[in-house]
């Protein structure tokens, strides 16, 4: 039965199964960036409301997101818009400082990037299984 098969060429052949794969690809990195899309916008929410339940409302309404630059390539950036700087000192505290000196004292810092980092390291991989188990 398999000699009834008959093939312009072995090219045809491998064009189609080309085009059938750059296809998949195409739709998987589609997938990907919506899945980084959704988990980057969750972060947003889950740290905007972190920084607002220590009452650094100016400081949480930044809190934004970017997408790279590039079709495709699979990342995303969040970062406080205005307040960039701010972020590592009261991640981790600072110390204290009076009148332009160093007082010795220390002011603890409040964890509140680290639990939201944590989640997405957990939560985008699934997010990016179900979408493409789609």
């Amino acid at each position: 039965m398999a000699n009834n098969i008959t093939m312009k060429t072995d090219g045809d052949i491998a064009k189609a199964v080309n085009q059938v794969l750059l296809a998949y690809g195409l739709q998987v990195n589609e997938e990907i960036d919506k899945a980084i899309d959704k988990t980057c916008k969750e972060a947003v929410k889950e740290l905007k409301k972190n920084s607002e339940a220590h009452g650094w409302r100016q400081y949480a309404r930044t809190w934004t997101y970017q997408k790279q630059k590039g079709k495709n390539n699979g990342k995303g950036t969040i970062y406080n818009s205005k307040h960039g700087a701010l972020t590592h000192l009261l991640e981790n505290g600072h110390v204290k400082v009076l009148w332009g000196r160093s007082t010795g004292e220390r002011v603890a810092g409040i964890p509140h990037i680290a639990p939201v980092n944590d989640k997405i390291a957990q939560e985008l991989p699934k997010t990016i299984e179900d979408a493409l188990r789609k």
